[in-house]
């Protein structure tokens, strides 16, 4: 029997907003929230990316790349929100966590963490606190905007909002 493609949203869940860069993740949480009745969107970093295709996902966006500026990012996550009315964000990846941290949004988001706790996914961060413990850690590559960039080839170390 083929399979019937809903040309209905049913509103009556949670709006819930997956950022979607790491599809091993995202995919498969799109779908078991549309399972449970919630309304999905997915943000995601290319066009073509395979969550945006996903029969599960109501509402597509295309967010800023890692390399762009936080501020566009924000602009971004600003603006879906706004437009659909979400619930709660769900970063499916370290650094979706960590440039939610640095969004300062009012909307709830899942995985929750303090700024303290989010340097275990920070890699920049991590690598300050390593750096600064003594303790041996390799040179992440952490995309950041050009101005910290500047800093950072300066200091000598990788440096977020929460560190500078």
């Amino acid at each position: 029997m083929p399979r019937i493609r809903r040309s209905v949203i049913d509103e009556s869940g949670l709006r819930v907003l997956v950022l979607a860069d790491r599809v091993v993740a995202a995919l498969p949480a799109c779908r078991e929230l549309a399972r449970s009745g919630h309304v999905v969107g997915a943000a995601a970093s290319a066009r073509n990316a395979p969550v945006l295709t996903s029969r599960a996902v109501a509402y597509k966006h295309v967010f800023p790349d890692r390399r762009a500026p936080q501020e566009a990012w924000n602009s971004a996550l600003c603006a879906a929100v706004s437009q659909h009315a979400y619930d709660v964000v769900l970063a499916c990846s370290d650094i979706d966590v960590v440039r939610l941290l640095e969004a300062g949004q009012s909307i709830p988001s899942v995985p929750t963490m303090t700024a303290e706790q989010a340097v275990i996914v920070d890699k920049g961060a991590l690598a300050k606190v390593c750096a600064d413990a003594g303790v041996a850690y390799p040179e992440p590559d952490v995309p950041d905007p050009p101005p910290r960039r500047a800093a950072r080839a300066t200091a000598g170390v990788c440096r977020t909002a929460g560190t500078d």
